[in-house]
């Protein structure tokens, strides 16, 4: 019994030291959001920088898992180089590199890895999809979206990162041979693919999360939102009243039954309502807004509203009413907004606890604001990067009191408490 026990605590110590890591796209759930009760709400007189590391062009944001972090780097337009780094030093624990040549505009990393106890998957830009050995660094299968799937690239090539699901790794080649697929993580064996679920884009990742009592994958292209069986792949509800030029920011659940759907190039913002019917789900729409979408970052729900970085082409560009950071209710109703103080550009945003933090996009400001809808409440600004080259567009990741963050040059961790 005493045996027992002790192996049971050891099992809980363990999972509270890795509790909020950060190992995929958009935090432990994909939702951008962590709990961390070691955090008290603050940054202190400045967060520490720990290490700072040079990285390539691109806006590939890391991963961390069990005190290592994983980034996706890529180099001079000829080579993708998958690294896992020492959090606590910076040192680089391993590489893994292979030559794909090209270019495309904004050209750089784009994605976030996957990473598990054993696997690391990435996704480059050129389409490369590989699973890297955790401990060796090695490459354990590789496969191509454009030559194993026939995916066409997008202006700025792919830039979805995949989802691990149980003993599946999962994304959207979006094409006519394989909409999404699940293979296995040890082999790469086809375990399910569906047919096309919509236009051919490569920016928005899938997303696993419990609707109408039921888990469900969801995947969005610029003209579907589609609702499928993580286990099957089989179709569960599909939706074509919402379209975006090219969709980026994940789709984002309210409640167990409603989305948030967000875009740049004027598509706007979209609330649906899934219904179920017998065995059929229907989905009616809620309200849209016209002149309020996110272009690049899932906004982040918390405690009845929705907090957006609401910039894309026509505010930055003053076409129309400059938005920056925005809360809504659940109405679609905006409570506030920063406009430009501060605009923010298209930094990202994350919440740990109810606390915003907030990269600035073109200054490498890094902000902490309380989540709330009475107002924008900065708590501090600090200078984190230096900017140079601006577009400092990369997801942010955090764990236990670790920030990391990158621009166009070099890539950092930060301990904020």
């Amino acid at each position: 019994m005493k045996a027992k026990l002790l192996t049971a605590l050891c099992m809980s110590i363990s999972l509270n030291l890795s509790a909020n890591d950060w190992p995929q796209f958009l935090g432990p759930d994909r939702t951008g959001k962590v709990i961390d009760k070691n955090f008290k709400g603050s940054f202190g007189k400045e967060p520490k920088e720990l290490w700072k590391i040079s990285v390539g062009q691109g806006f590939g944001g890391a991963s961390i898992s069990k005190n290592e972090v994983f980034i996706l780097d890529r180099q001079e337009d000829e080579l993708d180089i998958i690294k896992c780094f020492d959090i606590k030093t910076g040192k680089l624990k391993w590489q893994n590199s292979y030559e794909n040549p090209g270019r495309f505009g904004f050209n750089g990393s784009r994605s976030i890895p996957a990473v598990d106890d054993n696997h690391v998957f990435s996704i480059g830009c050129m389409g490369d999809v590989v699973c890297t050995d955790r401990k060796t660094g090695k490459t354990v299968w590789h496969k191509n979206l454009i030559k194993d799937w026939g995916s066409e690239p997008e202006n700025w090539g792919f830039g979805q990162s995949p989802i691990i699901y149980k003993n599946t790794v999962i994304f959207a080649p979006l094409s006519e041979k394989a909409g999404v697929i699940a293979l296995d993580k040890s082999t790469g064996k086809q375990i399910w693919k569906t047919s096309d679920v919509g236009s051919k884009d490569g920016y928005a990742s899938p997303i696993l999360m419990s609707l109408l009592g039921k888990e469900m994958l969801i995947q969005q292209s610029s003209d579907t939102i589609t609702g499928l069986d993580p286990e099957t792949g089989k179709e569960i509800f599909s939706w074509g009243g919402y379209k975006v030029k090219w969709a980026i920011p994940a789709p984002v659940k309210v409640n167990d039954k409603t989305l948030f759907l967000t875009g740049g190039y004027d598509a706007g913002s979209v609330m649906i309502e899934l219904k179920k019917s017998g065995s059929k789900i229907s989905v009616k729409e809620v309200f849209r807004l016209k002149d309020t979408g996110a272009h690049i970052h899932a906004p982040i729900v918390h405690d009845g509203y929705i907090y957006a970085n609401c910039n894309e082409n026509s505010n930055l560009k003053k076409r129309v009413e400059r938005q920056g950071l925005t809360c809504l209710d659940l109405k679609g109703k905006t409570k506030w907004k920063t406009s430009d103080k501060p605009n923010l550009n298209r930094g990202n945003v994350i919440l740990i606890n109810d606390n915003l933090v907030i990269m600035d996009g073109d200054t490498g400001d890094l902000y902490l604001s309380k989540a709330s809808p009475k107002g924008f409440k900065q708590i501090s600004k600090h200078k984190v990067l230096t900017g140079k080259g601006k577009n400092i567009w990369a997801p942010m990741a955090y764990s236990n009191g670790m920030l990391v963050i990158r621009d166009q040059n070099e890539m950092k961790c930060l301990k904020v408490y």
